[in-house]
């Protein structure tokens, strides 16, 4: 039987589960390790799900690798937006969990979900 979708994968439903582990483990990090260990640990906990989501899209179509370019372009433009895209979209966490996360405000991270989800629908109709 193929599977029609990426997170029919098991590898992938996996990942995920270990990339929600590690956001909820690294939020009792010490505050000075934020942008050192905990951050390194979740950007790598992340890469597992969208790799494998990648590696799947690929034969199928573009749009992935699109979307993986576009976010690359919004880390370096604004690393928190990219972030929330991140956990709400590849994580499937909810603002108040993303929040957290980001250790922010639910109302900051629904603003800047929406204006990062925005920019990449304008990013992919305009590539």
């Amino acid at each position: 039987m193929r599977m029609r979708r990426y997170r029919d994968m098991r590898v992938w439903q996996l990942s995920m589960q270990l990339a929600v582990a590690s956001y909820r483990c690294t939020q009792n990090f010490p505050v000075e390790e934020r942008y050192g260990l905990t951050s390194q640990i979740r950007r790598a906990a992340v890469s597992v799900p969208l790799d494998s989501a990648v590696s799947f899209e690929k034969e199928r179509s573009g749009d992935l690798l699109a979307l993986d370019s576009g976010l690359n372009v919004l880390e370096k433009l604004d690393p928190r937006k990219c972030k929330a895209v991140e956990l709400r979209y590849f994580v499937g966490l909810s603002i108040e969990e993303t929040a957290r996360a980001l250790d922010a405000s639910p109302a900051t991270v629904k603003r800047e979900w929406t204006i990062a989800r925005a920019w990449l629908r304008r990013e992919l109709t305009t590539a």
